[in-house]
Order: C-alpha cells, then structure tokens, then sequence
C-alpha cells in the first residue's frame, strides 16, 4: 500500500538514529546521561538547519538506504551538533533544573534552534532537490503526501520510545484506544527498531491529542 521509498525512507532515519546513539557516548564531553533526548533535538536540529541554510532541498534518505551507512559529512554535523546540543540541554539558565523534564518543554526546542551552525558544502552532495524528489514519484499528489507522511512520521519519532509506554497506559486506562490504536501504539513503544506505517502513525499523534485534552503531559 505504501510502497518501497516509504520503508526505505524510514530505515534510512532509522540508521541515522542508530548511528547518532552510538556517536554519542564516543564523544569526550559526554557525562553519562541524556543520550536520548541529545540524539532526538541533534536529528530534529539537522533537519532544520539543512530547510534553512538549503532552500528546497531535503536530505537524500534513499542515498542513505542504497549505501546502509551515513555520508561523512552529516556524521561530522550529527557530532559537531551533537555537542552544541548538548551544551543547550544542560544550560545552566534553563528554566527548568531537571534536565528531562526541560526537554519535554517546546521552550527547550526553541533554545536548541538557537544554536549558531554552518553546515559544510559537503553536506550539498547528501541533499536532493524538490525536483529530483518530485521525478521520483509519479506526480506532484503522491509528492505532497509522502512528505506530510515523512513530517507525521518524524512527530512520531522524535517521541521517545518509553513517552509513548507512558501514552498508551494513560490511554488505556482512560479506555479511549481503539483496538488498531493499541497496536499502533505496542509499535510506537519499540522505537526506534520498530517504525509505525503512515496509518499508525496518523492514529498515534490523534491518540496523542486526545490524552493532552484528558490533561496527559510528556
């Protein structure tokens, strides 16, 4: 139903996450802690960083999908941004003490986008354009929908694997699931060797606005 490009889109973002995971710990101003909210905002920041500083142009998952491994130039960003991120987690002026809790907050999100970050002309060779993105599909419908497809998918995914265990039991117990919400959200919970299909994850982030109306908080 879906197609190839969508699942070799998404075990492209899983490599990257992988990747980035393992990344982290390597680096020597690593203190032990907060790996998964660093590698989340670095992935989530790269993305906004190449919209901004390459207009109209996206990075090449299927690239990622046909070498299975990351470009040099995004693991030097991914390190680099990694750091910076970092750095911005644990500012000692944020305005909430415990770290984890700071990294829910969208007052957080909008610090890390602070950071100062030039990406390498090398990064150009990792990128596809509008166009090259639009050849590959069969017309410029199927094009919007993957990309709303790729957005929804990256809400879901930039939600850690243990938020959507806490989500699901707030939802079960409310009794507010559906059965085909339950299994979206069984998927959501294995983030990120498991990735939800387009379907699932539409039904996640509605499942997500109906516990923040119930008064659930991340």
């Amino acid at each position: 139903m879906f197609g190839d490009k969508y699942f070799q889109e998404s075990v492209a973002l899983c490599l990257m996450f992988r990747y980035a995971e393992t990344m982290v710990p390597q680096q020597d101003w690593y203190q032990q802690g907060y790996r998964a909210n660093i590698v989340t905002y670095t992935i989530a920041l790269l993305h906004k960083l190449i919209k901004t500083q390459f207009p109209k142009h996206s990075l090449d998952l299927m690239g990622i999908w046909t070498r299975q491994t990351i470009p040099n130039a995004v693991k030097i960003a991914l390190a680099e941004l990694a750091e910076l991120v970092y750095i911005k987690l644990t500012d000692p002026s944020r305005q909430i003490e415990n770290v984890t809790q700071w990294c829910k907050r969208e007052a957080c999100w909008n610090n890390v986008q602070t950071v100062q970050y030039a990406l390498v002309g090398e990064m150009q060779d990792c990128l596809i354009t509008q166009d090259e993105l639009r050849s590959v599909v069969s017309d410029a419908k199927v094009g919007r929908r993957i990309e709303k497809e790729v957005d929804e998918m990256t809400k879901v995914v930039e939600i850690q694997a243990d938020q959507w265990h806490s989500i699901m039991n707030f939802a079960m117990n409310k009794k507010m699931v559906s059965t085909d919400e339950l299994v979206a959200l069984r998927i959501a919970c294995q983030l990120p060797s498991k990735i939800p299909n387009p379907v699932q994850n539409k039904k996640l982030l509605g499942v997500l606005d109906r516990v923040y109306e119930e008064g659930f908080k991340l």
